[in-house]
């Protein structure tokens, strides 16, 4: 069975895989009461559950059996140019009325046949009969009688179906079928990996806007007390103490929906893995060197290569693109193939048997007993519109698979920019987002050293600090974005199973 792995993978996980995966009587609601900062409970990075989705992600199990089937149809294609044998035998027994006359025989027939590459075929028979008659003699074994004889039959193609190009057409399809299965089976990890990717991903996200938004309640309070510090020196009117206990509560409401969105982001990661919805997990603590890590990995520590080089790799790795190239081969051989049948049908029979049915084991070894045949048969196509319309259905077949493969190229070419447009343009704003969040940082420090003092009011702070929580929320959106589109562009490229240093047994 094919089986994918993984070169490099966290020492806990072996204990994740044994007490973790599947647990099949564990209550679900527990999922919402799991301690996210217990020690015990195992930390998962991406590269965990990248391993952890290659082992239980269902899709990918049905695919793995899917490869057992397909293998087994090249297989017969490569067993038609291998001798081939077969045993057949056969027992009859004849009573007659008087109990006179009796007779058995038993007949068993070896056979074994080739097939070569340029229309040959060679099989060769054994018949080896017993025949036993009982005319009342009385020495039975002396009415036993043994038959053999052998059989060398000789056919060649001499027009139709001569050709090598003609005879390997349906092995080399099942050569170019299982190419393409083994690129279904690629891309099928791979989109795997994107999906665990994103889901991953977007659950840090939802993690980092959670503290993004305990951060902010944490400012808010203590902007409300000093708001009533305030209140009491006169400084702020009390109309100020209202709009930051508002801000106060909406807060404290965005933590909530936070919290559920964590919850409905950890339900899709684990879906996404393979693993039970109430599998116990929690991410790494410094979910920015975790991000870092992932970035790392997904540029391989390099520069975003130019246009032309991701143009080169996106034609020489891009699976799409290269089933494309595989069908119009397969299109143009099944043309060869429908012209080679409009031929006339011109073949040659050759047979030689040795021995006969009654001339005993000695009839093998001389020339009495030997029989020669020799025929050449034609078959002469005449106005045959059935093969006229295969014609020219091939024709247009290689025709249409010429103009896909014109239009994957031009496609591909445009995704590729597209892509690698998209990591530039989120690369840049999330730079740009950085430098906002710590310009706006500095003023909200700024305003609140002014509103100690009452130089500022309550309203401009409370401002300037949600002006900080959307600024620092364009971050996570961006980071976000950023690794989203470096998996797009790697997956465009076929680079992303490299990347994880991931290697597929087919």
């Amino acid at each position: 069975m094919d089986s994918v792995k993984i070169q490099r993978i966290s020492s806990w996980m072996l204990l994740a895989l044994t007490l973790f995966i599947a647990p099949a009587s564990a209550d679900t609601s527990s999922s919402m009461s799991v301690n996210l900062k217990d020690q015990s409970v195992p930390v998962f990075t991406l590269t965990d559950v990248i391993a952890l989705a290659i082992r239980n992600n269902t899709s990918l199990q049905q695919e793995k059996l899917n490869r057992i089937n397909q293998k087994f149809d090249l297989l017969l294609a490569k067993w038609y140019f291998q001798p081939q044998y077969s045993l057949e035998s056969a027992y009859k027994y004849d009573h007659s009325g008087s109990g006179i006359g009796n007779s058995r025989s038993f007949d068993v027939t070896p056979k074994a046949t080739i097939n070569s590459h340029y229309g040959t075929a060679i099989t060769l028979t054994s018949n080896n009969v017993w025949n036993y008659n009982n005319t009342g003699s009385p020495n039975p074994l002396s009415a036993a009688k043994y038959n053999p004889s052998l059989t060398l039959d000789i056919k060649q193609q001499l027009s139709q179906g001569v050709n090598p190009a003609v005879v390997d057409a349906a092995l080399n399809n099942a050569e170019d079928d299982e190419y393409e299965n083994k690129l279904k089976f690629e891309d099928d990890v791979t989109s795997a990996i994107a999906t665990v990717t994103d889901n991953y991903v977007q659950l840090i996200n939802d993690q980092l806007n959670l503290k993004t938004e305990q951060e902010n309640l944490n400012s808010l309070e203590e902007t409300v007390k000093n708001t009533k510090l305030q209140i009491k020196a006169g400084q702020q009117a009390r109309a100020s103490l209202v709009d930051a206990q508002s801000q106060v509560a909406s807060a404290k409401l965005s933590i909530e929906q936070a919290n559920n969105t964590i919850f409905s982001a950890r339900e899709a990661l684990l879906d996404s893995i393979g693993l039970q919805p109430n599998t116990p997990f929690r991410l790494p603590d410094d979910l920015n060197k975790e991000l870092e890590h992932d970035e790392d990995v997904l540029t391989g520590g390099k520069a975003i290569p130019d246009i032309e080089v991701s143009e080169r790799m996106a034609l020489k790795n891009n699976s799409s693109y290269q089933v494309a190239a595989t069908t119009v081969k397969e299109t143009a051989r099944n043309l060869l193939v429908t012209k080679d049948k409009n031929r006339w049908d011109l073949s040659l029979d050759a047979s030689r048997t040795q021995g006969s049915s009654s001339s005993g084991a000695s009839g093998l070894f001389n020339n009495n007993n030997a029989s020669n045949s020799v025929s050449l048969n034609l078959s002469v196509p005449i106005d045959n519109l059935q093969n006229k319309a295969n014609l020219v259905k091939s024709k247009i077949a290689l025709d249409n698979a010429v103009t896909s493969l014109s239009k994957a190229k031009r496609q591909l070419f445009s995704q590729v920019r597209d892509d690698l447009n998209a990591v530039i343009s989120t690369q840049q704003q999330l730079e740009l987002a950085k430098k906002a969040v710590v310009l706006q940082q500095q003023n909200v420090d700024m305003t609140k050293e002014l509103h100690k003092f009452g130089r500022t009011s309550t309203f401009e702070l409370l401002q300037k600090q949600q002006d900080l929580v959307t600024d620092k929320a364009a971050v996570i959106t961006a980071e976000t974005s950023y690794l989203n589109s470096l998996v797009q562009f790697d997956t465009q490229l076929n680079d992303l199973l490299d990347r994880w240093n991931i290697h597929i047994r087919y």
